[in-house]
């Protein structure tokens, strides 16, 4: 069931209610991304504050939940409240841990916190109340009614008989009546056809809802603990979104100016003294889309940024003259720009602030500014939100061998997401600032990796019926890319370069794409599907199409695959399969009538 905004502080008081009377652990389900770190430390910061003893699990696909459910199963009564931060909306919760009523774990309680959409409908109308979705309004709102998708609990359920049956039965004038306001077979399997075509279409694409980093900290609003580094985390979380396009401008906009105002409430205090303030004070600032620009030079910030890059195409000569050109019509000397931006005089700062903007219209660059946050503590660092999306992404997805310092001995995965924890607490900068290092690396593979890509007339980019696809099999930086975001973000940067690119036909073409990395290790590739239509326009999201596609595709060849993480569009499958699944791939969507 869905649990509203305004309900929010009741379902908490439920997970307070039963660990405390029960003498409980909570258990936290917590995905490995940007959003649920900062949505997970919301929570985990509440239940310390009451005294709740929990414990908390990474995880990084639906084949984790099989040792969790089994645990519970082993430990009857330890756990009576599951909390899933961005993972469990999309499946059947109940049927993934066996905690149906009279089954093993069939006293445990879900509460879902989770921005992957569409949220399964049995998660919203199952008959047992114990799965709860919080949800702020807009989700329910797209969810069909009921009798639309599901049968109701008292429909008969006897035997529907043939169409020649009830012909027969009619034609020979058989004196049996239908039970008044029953339903003959030919309806009932008329409104259960009906039904199956909503259910098709409510699940035909994936998308993602509010941020659970941004659902949290409402939930710490209504339990009156709302604090600024709580705030932050919110923010963090729906700046995650952003970056990544999970999200549009409008989207976007909306939910920052929400949390605007609670800055302004929070921070109430002439910004003239912020510098003097020993807490933790955040600000609303306009932002430039230059990455981790207050940690870099800012030549290799504006060169690393997919928003510039894809647009002056930096992976070309011609384009990295645009980017010298742009700086010397702004009068900024190279040597000034290849320094660090803070390091930069003042003076030069400033006539970057006053002067860019214009400047960068020239080049296509229109919307270079965009609506951010900043925090600040006291007299120490100063970091926006989007230098923290892009340090805790660059921690979570770090290969093994580059986060080995780490005294944690436990599964890579899991110990990057304590990691990532730890660098959002307070007096954590300088882990914040090794996540910051990990992801200049990774941006540094991608921009490779598209000038690999586009070298030559980008023939190593394939074209198959409705898509393109790329194969990542033996590249320098493959280590970056066996991991979902990176190689999200390769995908990003491919398309956008391809939207802006100077050639008018291949502008217009504009084709979903599929990107697969060899992982040596696992002998497997893994896969990323981003889609995109010919009408999308800068700042607009779409929802994504190659979450089915990929289940048909791989069930018409019987691939060995598995979905990676908790997006449909994103999965692991054999490396003897792959040739074999594009292809697949490419008659789904002429089928769909997409090729």
């Amino acid at each position: 069931m869905f649990v509203p905004l305004d309900h929010f502080n009741d379902a908490y008081d439920r997970i307070h209610t039963s660990a405390l009377t029960d003498d409980c652990s909570v258990l936290i389900l917590a995905a490995a991304d940007t959003d649920a770190v900062c949505a997970t430390s919301i929570i985990v910061n509440l239940l310390k504050a009451d005294l709740i003893s929990y414990k908390l699990v990474p995880v990084s696909s639906h084949d984790d939940f099989e040792a969790v459910k089994d645990g519970l199963a082993q430990n009857p009564g330890k756990i009576k409240s599951v909390i899933l931060i961005n993972a469990g909306a999309t499946s059947d919760v109940l049927y993934e841990f066996e905690a149906q009523s009279g089954s093993a774990n069939g006293d445990v309680s879900f509460y879902i916190i989770d921005s992957h959409r569409p949220v399964n409908l049995a998660n919203i109308y199952h008959d047992e109340d114990r799965v709860f979705v919080f949800d702020d309004g807009q989700t329910k709102d797209s969810v069909p009614d009921r009798e639309d998708v599901l049968p109701d609990s008292d429909e008969e359920d006897d035997e529907l008989y043939s169409d020649d049956e009830e012909y027969e039965r009619e034609r020979d004038g058989s004196k049996r009546r239908r039970t008044e306001g029953a339903m003959s077979p030919r309806s009932k399997r008329m409104r259960n056809d009906e039904r199956d075509l909503r259910q098709q279409q409510y699940y035909a694409t994936t998308y993602y809802g509010v941020s659970a980093a941004v659902l949290t900290w409402q939930l710490a609003m209504d339990l009156n603990r709302a604090s600024n580094k709580l705030l932050w985390l919110g923010i963090v979380g729906l700046t995650d979104q952003y970056l990544h396009d999970r999200i549009d401008n409008t989207a976007y906009l909306e939910r920052s100016l929400s949390l605007q105002s609670d800055v302004r409430s929070a921070n109430g205090m002439d910004e003239e003294n912020l510098s003097t303030v020993a807490h933790f004070a955040i600000t609303c600032e306009e932002e430039f889309r230059f990455m981790l620009l207050r940690h870099w030079t800012l030549f290799d910030a504006m060169f690393h940024s997919r928003y510039v890059a894809s647009r002056l195409g930096l992976w070309r000569e011609s384009g990295k003259k645009k980017l010298l050109s742009l700086l010397a019509q702004l009068g900024l000397p190279l040597d000034q720009c290849k320094q660090k931006f803070t390091s930069m005089e003042s003076s030069r700062r400033a006539q970057l602030t006053a002067q860019l903007a214009q400047s960068a219209k020239g080049v296509g660059l229109d919307n270079c500014i965009f609506t951010s946050f900043i925090a600040q503590h006291g007299y120490r660092e100063t970091v926006s939100a989007s230098d923290v999306v892009y340090a805790i992404s660059g921690l979570l997805e770090a290969p093994p061998e580059m986060t080995d310092g780490s005294s944690l001995t436990i599964e890579s995965s899991a110990k990057n997401f304590y990691l990532a924890m730890d660098a959002l607490r307070e007096g954590n900068f300088a882990k914040l600032v090794q996540g910051m290092d990990l992801a200049k690396r990774q941006a540094s593979a991608v921009l490779r990796q598209v000038e690999s890509l586009f070298d030559g007339g980008h023939k190593a980019i394939k074209k198959a019926k409705g898509f393109r696809y790329v194969f990542l099999t033996d590249h320098p930086d493959q280590k970056y890319f066996v991991h979902p975001i990176v190689l999200t973000r390769l995908g990003l940067f491919v398309m956008d370069t391809f939207r802006f690119a100077a050639d008018r036909s291949i502008r217009k073409k504009g084709l979903p794409i599929v990107l697969a990395a060899l992982n040596a290790s696992s002998d497997t590739f893994l896969v990323v599907g981003l889609w995109t239509t010919k009408a999308r326009v800068e700042g607009t999201s779409v929802q994504n199409e190659f979450g089915r596609l990929f289940e048909a595709a791989g069930q018409r060849m019987n691939a060995r695959s598995r979905v990676s993480g908790f997006d449909t569009s994103v999965l692991e499958i054999k490396k003897e399969d792959m040739v074999r699944f594009v292809g697949s791939l490419s008659t789904s969507l002429a089928v769909s009538g997409w090729a």
